[in-house]
């Protein structure tokens, strides 16, 4: 089952919504959070989804967040669909889909949420090498005597 987001535990965990309007990810792991009601007809066809996820993918975190006991976390992100399903990347903005998610449909945006956070980090360092490169660049020229250390 779903781990359950309480807006406490959402605040300390996921996102401080409370102060400002900018995302900010507080998490260590990419994460999926499902938005629903907490009615029972909602219930095993979330956990029929994405408990097998959990499984296939112990790198992301799976949590719940029971829209009509925690409305407010549901008004800040301009939740209205009942299932809403986000999907947070390590850096960048949350991706948002309303409406319920086949098994496949949720395995696809789960694999693309693991590989953009691959891509993001090669990229990311291959961007720091470059500056790093270019910062040290001058000292690389073969007329200059300092070029001997690297």
């Amino acid at each position: 089952m779903l781990e359950h987001l309480s807006k406490a535990r959402f605040i300390k965990e996921i996102a401080d919504f409370t102060h400002g309007s900018e995302w900010i990810y507080r998490g260590i792991n990419p994460a999926v959070i499902v938005f629903h009601d907490s009615v029972h007809l909602y219930e095993k066809g979330i956990r029929d989804v994405y408990d097998p996820l959990k499984k296939l993918f112990p790198q992301v975190n799976f949590y719940q967040v029971l829209i009509d006991r925690d409305p407010q976390i549901a008004q800040i992100y301009d939740i209205q669909t009942s299932p809403t399903t986000m999907f947070i990347p390590l850096t960048g903005k949350p991706l948002f889909i309303p409406g319920f998610l086949t098994p496949e449909e949720a395995k696809e945006k789960t694999e693309f949420l693991i590989l953009r956070n691959i891509f993001t980090t090669i990229f990311d360092y291959q961007l720091e090498t470059e500056k790093r490169n270019n910062k040290y660049n001058i000292y690389n020229k073969k007329d200059n005597p300092l070029s001997s250390i690297f």
